[in-house]
């Protein structure tokens, strides 16, 4: 009789630990499920509106792209406005020399003043050809400078939004993270529910078995 009532006794006082634990572990799971709950809230508030980061990527290739041809036609162009410098000099030291001879330094015939008139005349076209090709050259330099500084700007901006959507993708990931620890803990916590129902049964047939052996 009084083995059987230890027994009891000992059986009641584990079922009594084990519910102690259940409750702890209840409470736990709510707290936790509340936590996730609040945390994903934040994170959808956090998040606003999906971003795309592909769409951001392309448009950040195609500048990108973009600065790589205007460096090449930059490039192009210092390399033409050279030629044109070294052409319009040419010209400008023709017409020097042959205002300054009075003969052919070949044949040494007197170089008429008609035929000075007409060399003159023509380097005087081809300078002005060459210096308004100069303009148009370096108009063409300056502006695709000023197409470059935009694009720079623009490429630094879809850099922000990029490293902003991956930040957003981070917390999405972060969000269907915790919706799938949250379908988990109610499972745990309605199976706790019902072991701690149980361990009351248990609990109450124990102490009514403890009672029937006095």
């Amino acid at each position: 009789m009084i083995k059987e009532f230890n027994s009891l006794k000992k059986e009641k006082e584990l079922a009594e630990l084990d519910d102690k634990n259940k409750h702890k572990e209840f409470d736990d799971i709510k707290l936790e499920l509340d936590n996730i709950d609040k945390r994903v809230e934040e994170l959808r508030k956090e998040i606003g509106n999906e971003v795309d980061s592909a769409d951001i990527k392309n448009k950040l290739e195609v500048r990108e792209n973009e600065i790589g041809i205007l460096e090449d036609t930059i490039r192009e162009i210092d390399s033409n406005l050279n030629q044109l410098t070294v052409k319009k000099k040419n010209s400008a030291d023709i017409k020097h020399k042959i205002l300054q001879i009075s003969k052919c330094p070949t044949c040494e015939q007197v170089v008429e003043k008609e035929h000075k008139d007409s060399v003159t005349t023509r380097e005087d076209q081809n300078i002005l050809n060459f210096e308004r090709q100069i303009t148009e050259s370096s108009n063409e330099v300056k502006g695709a400078y000023e197409r470059m500084k935009l694009v720079k700007v623009e490429i630094e901006e879809l850099r922000k939004e990029l490293s902003s959507a991956d930040v957003i993708k981070l917390k999405i990931n972060e969000i269907r993270e915790k919706e799938i620890r949250k379908e988990n803990l109610i499972v745990r916590h309605v199976d706790v529910k019902r072991l701690i129902g149980m361990l009351y049964s248990k609990k109450t047939r124990l102490e009514q078995d403890r009672k029937s052996v006095v």
